[in-house]
């Protein structure tokens, strides 16, 4: 929806924000070494650029390119990093023009009917989480904090981010890449009114001395909402980002955002000074009457006695539970989660020959490794992951024909990792500390 045009080397400022913008000068020199495409990376908001011909969207102030970007490209971009201030923050409420009005919509996946409609399911988990928040800023900062209190970060989580996906990370699973935590703070946030747009961007890098290197792996996602007088602003759910540019070194476009963390906390507090949150007070509590201290027998003395219990509790918490975290997911609600139960077990199963545990992979590279490791999963692997990616992307659900063809696939990969195995691998397996992860 950009309207992009052409630009010298003056970036225009946005129109739609009335306030004054209180912003910090950032100046940056970037050299390309390997970026496909014709978006080009600048701290955000930029101002003016020379060394590339640009086109811009005024609006979001976003930088692209005629042409593809080539290996060496070098140039230099002045930004006006936003400072935000507490009070501003404070008395925000959302955005209310026609721009702000489209990103509030939040339509059912095709095919949906009443009986399994998903976006007033979203809307009733937003009202609990932001019960009592009586400012639109309040709202929007609550979902950010609710996520990162909850929920986990995790590389290694399934990608994906339609529906099915997002309810199966806020619900059940708990732990996802910054792209679960960015849509699903996306759409509760919508399910509210708050307008609110999903940004890909990097974080400021590694090294030092003024010189940073950007890489893959500095590739995030975070939320934006549209408040009236402030435009878009930022707010990180991801547990994994928050503070993450204190670890990347002194970065201007980093510390802005820990001065906006800070605003928005100060902001908060500020809000609750003012009895802006309608929770009530919790009672007095009568004076406490002093009493004589009583001495208790020290822990050490009942030590001894536990010691021989200690094995036996472990041998049966890590021979059981997976057992019961196999049948949860075996018999899991609907044959979409029952099939991604059968890959995770695939994937824990993989795990014991190597498979990485912190890399995001497709579930086709999952199958490839698992096929070029251990001899005969290729005819299992490959259907499997068919039916994992039908499961997430495909329009219509699975039928739970489905979901007990994932389930044979996985038991038969389990028996011939198993076979693979040698049998002191295996006993180490199953009594290892992992089995008692909690999924």
């Amino acid at each position: 929806g950009g309207n992009f045009v052409a630009a010298g080397n003056r970036i225009p400022a946005p129109e739609h924000v009335t306030r004054h913008r209180p912003s910090t000068r950032v100046d940056q020199r970037y050299t390309i070494q390997n970026l496909p495409g014709v978006w080009v990376p600048a701290a955000d908001r930029p101002t003016t650029i020379t060394g590339l011909g640009v086109t811009v969207d005024p609006r979001s102030g976003v930088l692209t390119t005629v042409q593809p970007l080539r290996t060496g490209q070098t140039y230099s971009v002045r930004s006006a990093a936003r400072d935000y201030d507490a009070d501003e923050l404070a008395d925000a409420e959302p955005a209310r023009d026609a721009e702000a009005l489209a990103a509030t919509a939040l339509p059912e996946s095709p095919g949906t009917t009443a009986a399994n409609a998903q976006v007033p399911a979203f809307h009733k988990l937003a009202e609990q989480i932001t019960a009592g928040q009586n400012t639109g800023f309040l709202r929007a900062a609550k979902l950010a904090d609710y996520l990162r209190a909850t929920d986990r970060y995790d590389v290694s989580g399934l990608p994906g981010h339609t529906y099915a996906q997002l309810d199966y990370f806020l619900t059940r699973s708990k732990r996802g890449t910054s792209e679960q935590f960015a849509t699903a703070y996306a759409v509760l946030a919508r399910s509210l009114g708050l307008p609110t747009r999903v940004v890909v961007g990097f974080r400021p890098g590694v090294g030092g001395d003024g010189e940073f290197q950007v890489r893959s792996g500095d590739v995030l996602v975070w939320p934006e909402v549209d408040f009236t007088g402030l435009g878009w602003v930022p707010f990180y759910p991801t547990p994994e980002q928050a503070g993450r540019s204190q670890k990347s070194g002194s970065v201007p476009a980093g510390d802005t955002q820990q001065k906006l963390e800070q605003a928005q906390k100060n902001a908060a507090a500020k809000n609750k000074g003012n009895g802006g949150s309608t929770q009530p007070k919790q009672p007095t509590s009568p004076p406490t009457v002093k009493k004589k201290p009583h001495r208790s027998t020290p822990w050490w003395v009942y030590a001894p006695a536990a010691l021989p219990v200690i094995p036996i509790v472990y041998l049966v918490a890590v021979l059981v539970l997976p057992m019961l975290r196999r049948r949860r997911r075996r018999t899991a609600a609907t044959p979409a989660e029952r099939i991604a139960g059968a890959w995770e077990q695939t994937v824990e199963t993989l795990h014991a020959v190597g498979l990485p545990r912190a890399t995001t992979l497709t579930a086709h590279e999952v199958a490839g490794f698992g096929g070029r490791t251990v001899a005969g999963t290729e005819p299992h692997l490959r259907p499997l992951a068919d039916l994992v990616n039908r499961a997430e992307y495909a329009q219509r659900p699975p039928d739970p024909a489905a979901a007990d063809a994932a389930w044979r696939h996985s038991d038969q990969i389990g028996r011939l990792v198993a076979r693979a195995a040698s049998p002191i691998r295996r006993a180490g397996r199953r009594l290892h500390p992992r089995k008692l992860r909690a999924r």
